[in-house]
């Protein structure tokens, strides 16, 4: 939280006010909730994922940068006054990507949100059955994981991966200096680097199979890095729970006992302070 004010539940944000429940907001972002992604002078936001740069009065919209006066719209640039529309640019006033007149626009949004209103569309994002993806497959299970068996028993979508175990040749990396030329000369590297590219190493992990290529190998090479042993999700995994959860606990500051919200769970042991106890600890 940097230069921010009035952000409740609120994190990754930055020149940000009046935010609630958002999660990177940035450079001017005011008076948005329920978002994820949103900046550069953007405002009145609800329910919006990855929109920004001079936007505003957007509702249940994804990927709408650039634009005005949307709703329930996705990948749209430039446009102003759209409904239910996907993939306009420099539009203004589309149905469904039709165009119409400012008047048969307004009657038509009108009767569009009341029928929405009478089956309890109105006011919800998209719906989970357009996702073409699995729970499992998202960030949202990076910071709110569910088991299959709770996923399913909401409706959604869950990625079954294939388990089979990798019938065919492992590849063991060998030390990083083997492919460097400058250690091995060039036609030691270059065999070696050709072998690598062609083949399959198994996570030590999750003993699920990938592959390194060759610009991730020049990587390696380039900084002295071993080739990695572990898939790329598991790593991914790993990094992930090296951060606190997106979640906010109840706790009581350690100096003075005022109550506080912090990403840091009651049970654990850290010293968490109030920010008036803490400018005095550290300055």
């Amino acid at each position: 939280m940097v230069n921010a004010k009035n952000c409740i539940f609120t994190s990754h944000a930055h020149d940000a006010e009046d935010c609630k429940y958002a999660e990177d907001v940035w450079r001017s972002a005011k008076n948005m909730m329920d978002i994820s992604t949103s900046g550069r002078n953007a405002s009145w936001m609800y329910e919006i994922l990855n929109s920004g740069i001079d936007v505003s009065n957007e509702l249940f919209c994804v990927q709408a940068w650039t634009s005005q006066n949307l709703l329930y719209c996705t990948s749209c640039f430039n446009s102003q006054n759209c409904f239910g529309s996907t993939g306009l640019k420099k539009s203004h006033h589309c149905i469904l990507n039709k165009s119409y007149s400012t008047a048969e626009y307004e009657t038509l949004c009108g009767k569009i949100v009341d029928h929405m209103r009478s089956t309890g569309e109105w006011g919800e994002f998209f719906p989970h059955e357009l996702s073409p993806f699995g729970y499992n497959e998202t960030v949202a299970n990076e910071y709110f994981p569910m088991t299959e068996d709770e996923v399913r028993a909401k409706g959604w979508n869950w990625h079954t991966e294939d388990t089979k175990p990798f019938e065919g040749i492992v590849y063991i990396p060998l030390p990083i200096r083997e492919y460097d030329e400058r250690v091995v000369g060039f036609e030691t590297a270059q065999k070696n680097i050709d072998v690598v590219l062609a083949g399959t190493i198994v996570c030590e992990f999750t003993k699920k199979p990938f592959k390194i290529i060759k610009q991730e190998l020049l990587f390696y090479i380039e900084n002295s890095i071993p080739i990695p042993t572990k898939h790329p999700d598991q790593r991914h995994k790993e990094r992930m729970d090296l951060r606190n959860p997106r979640t906010l606990y109840e706790r009581a500051c350690s100096e003075c006992g005022k109550d506080i919200m912090t990403t840091y769970a009651p049970e654990r042991p850290e010293k968490v302070v109030c920010e008036d106890c803490y400018r005095k600890i550290v300055y």
